[in-house]
């Protein structure tokens, strides 16, 4: 954001409802297994709708560039599939698609509406994406430690922030059951009509190449669409070492005519 914002852009970040500074549904304080999974792919888009439409009207233009990445690509790129007329440019990092794989981010087992995760965790599953040598090398400097400062602040239960945890929505992982990991697209990326920039890292498990390659082989609407392979680059690459090449590759395609 801060990169975007010395380069002219005026940048806002949207937390799905469930999310960091975002209120919590309240099934989110109850036990979990007393509700279905929250925070589904349909209520996320729902909340991004609800800010760009008012990042349009507060700002009194008619179109927004759009990132996403991750399951936030699936979002914006849904967005984007139904509402083009207010998108300008769209930038992808990794996005969700159709895989005939396990997806890892789905742990298998039944599926409450939330699940507890020790972020501090993290940090091993992240790296261990990268081939052992470079392993070290992958996050800067005090970078992990900002990610995980800055994830397990915003979790409202003090007895889980003690044991560096969250509460985690369980719609993502019911939509891959349902979507992405059964064969079937939530939305189709040939309904998007504005240029897209899509960006991978060579080392994404979560996302692979083949998965990637697909996706931008659909984008079958697109009247310019381009790629970018970061080498030595996880699923997290917006946090890692080549994260500039990244930043550089979205300022200089969203400042285009």
């Amino acid at each position: 954001m801060d990169y975007l914002a010395r380069a002219g852009f005026d940048v806002y970040a949207v937390d799905a409802r469930g999310y960091g500074e975002s209120t919590r549904p309240p099934q989110m304080r109850v036990a979990a297994a007393q509700s279905e999974p929250l925070g589904r792919t349909e209520s996320g888009l729902r909340d991004f709708t609800s800010a760009v439409n008012f990042v349009l009207r507060i700002s009194g233009i008619a179109r927004i560039n759009v990132i996403g990445m991750s399951w936030g690509g699936s979002v914006s790129g849904a967005f984007t599939a139904r509402n083009g007329h207010k998108v300008r440019r769209l930038g992808l990092v990794a996005p969700q698609w159709v895989s005939d794989k396990p997806i890892p981010l789905d742990p298998g087992g039944p599926l409450g509406g939330y699940r507890v995760v020790r972020a501090a965790d993290a940090r091993e599953r992240w790296v261990n994406a990268a081939p052992e040598w470079k392993r070290s090398t992958l996050i800067p400097d005090g970078g992990f430690e900002a990610w995980l400062d800055n994830t397990v602040r915003t979790e409202p239960d003090e007895a889980l922030r003690e044991k560096q945890s969250i509460r985690v929505a369980n719609g993502r992982i019911q939509d891959i059951r349902e979507y992405w990991g059964a064969g079937k697209a939530f939305y189709d990326p040939g309904h998007i009509e504005v240029p897209v920039l899509l960006i991978h890292g060579e080392w994404d498990v979560d996302v692979p190449l083949a998965l990637a390659q697909d996706y931008f082989a659909h984008l079958s609407g697109s009247p310019d669409k381009r790629w970018l392979e970061l080498g030595e680059a996880t699923h997290m690459l917006l946090l890692e070492k080549n994260r500039g090449h990244a930043y550089q590759a979205l300022v200089s395609f969203l400042s285009e005519a």
